[in-house]
């Protein structure tokens, strides 16, 4: 029969057995891959914001001009153009000059 348990010596409170010391070591492991993940895939969201907005700008530049220049033509030629008011109805304005 084992007699009563020493007491631990004062410089050992401090240190954690063996298998504790693994599992931290295991999760600060898992930490730095989960930090690289996360650097990887903001990385990758720049990249696609960056993309997005040159994208953006080509389209600005390549966009229809705002106004209609077949009926600037028809109010030039003949002084009346043919307007959509609602679905299915037009209209006709006449231009006096």
């Amino acid at each position: 029969m084992a007699g009563p348990a020493r007491p631990r010596p004062a410089a050992w409170r401090g240190i954690r057995p063996a298998h504790a010391r693994g599992r931290q070591a295991r999760a600060v492991v898992e930490c730095g891959r989960v930090l690289d993940v996360a650097a990887r895939h903001a990385g990758a969201m720049r990249e696609a914001a960056d993309q997005l907005a040159f994208l953006h700008g080509e389209l600005e530049a390549l966009r229809a001009p705002a106004w209609d220049v077949p009926t600037a033509a028809d109010v030039l030629l003949t002084g009346a153009a043919l307007c959509r008011v609602s679905k299915g109805t037009y209209r006709v304005y006449t231009w006096y000059m």
